[in-house]
This record gives structure tokens, C-alpha cells and sequence, in this order.
């Protein structure tokens, strides 16, 4: 749903810092609509970057960001967001994958509910104005889903259950 992040940002633009951005990342068929309807806002406040598989810049856009932000469905975007140490905004009501299990409220992610550009607005809003705290809660969220959620980690509960220990 990233027509309705989109409206979210644009309603909460005046009450969010004047370097904040909104970076779509990925591609998909709503490109075009979402080019169109950010034109609209003040320049270099939304960039589309479209998809992105270096791990490198994918560490360099992380590194830059406040928080991920899941306006619909979470998947496994947030274990790539937790991996890197940035914290999830997401909607609540949505009918999420098995990984919404990593989601730990005021810790890893901020949930809005209910699912609307209104109040994804002021989850926006809340994000931002609590930056620092978010920002040096990095190393322990990485380290969080490195510990429980790593390919190591959940090999090791696999061998667990195997074994009966």
C-alpha cells in the first residue's frame, strides 16, 4: 500500500523535519502513479530508488533511515529492516506473514492502527520526533534478530526439536 504511505507522508509533511524524505525502495506497478502523485510535493522529499539488491547500498540507505514502514502487509521486509538494525512502522490490522512475529511494540516496531493515511500520519510523526531514542536502539535490534531469527539461530531450534533437547 504505498499510495497510502504516500498520502500519510504528504499529510504529516508539515510536521515532520525539513530533511525528512521518504524513499520508496522496490518496483512495481504502481511506479508511474506514485512518480505522478509525489510530483506534487516540495522537491527531494520522496525519491523512488526502485530495486535494490547490492548489499551495500541497501547498508547505505538503512544506515540513513529513522524507520522501515509497512503500510499493508509485513513480510520478510522485516527481517531485512530488524537485521539492519531499523525499527518497523506497521499496520496493525493487516493479515501479515508468520514474520510479524519478530514485531515487538515500542522495542522493534511501532504498530498504528487503524489502518489509515490519518493515523499512519502521526505514526510518522511520533517516529520522527522520537529519532534519537530509535537510532541508539540500533545495535540491540540488529543483534535481537541475529539471535533469534538468523539461519544459525533457527537451525539450531530445527536441531533441538530433533534431538528432544
Amino acid at each position: 500500500r504505498p499510495d497510502l504511505l504516500l498520502q500519510a507522508f504528504s499529510q504529516a509533511l508539515d510536521r515532520l523535519p525539513v530533511d525528512s524524505r521518504l524513499v520508496f525502495v522496490g518496483e512495481g506497478p504502481m511506479e508511474a502513479s506514485l512518480r505522478k502523485a509525489s510530483s506534487s510535493l516540495p522537491a527531494g522529499r520522496v525519491a523512488l530508488q526502485g530495486h535494490v539488491a547490492d548489499p551495500e547500498l541497501l547498508r547505505s540507505l538503512y544506515a540513513r533511515t529513522i524507520a522501515s514502514v509497512s503500510p499493508g502487509y509485513v513480510g520478510l521486509s522485516i527481517m531485512q529492516s530488524l537485521g539492519y538494525g531499523v525499527p518497523m512502522v506497521a499496520a496493525r490490522d493487516e493479515p501479515h506473514a508468520p514474520e510479524v512475529e519478530a514485531a515487538i511494540e515500542g522495542f522493534n516496531c511501532l504498530f498504528f492502527t487503524p489502518t489509515t493515511a490519518e493515523a499512519l500520519a502521526e505514526a510518522l510523526v511520533t517516529i520522527a520526533r522520537d529519532a534519537p531514542t530509535w537510532v541508539a536502539r540500533r545495535a540491540a535490534i540488529s543483534e535481537a534478530c541475529r539471535l533469534n531469527y538468523s539461519a544459525e539461530a533457527m537451525a539450531d531450534g530445527f536441531i533441538s526439536a530433533v534431538e528432544g533437547t
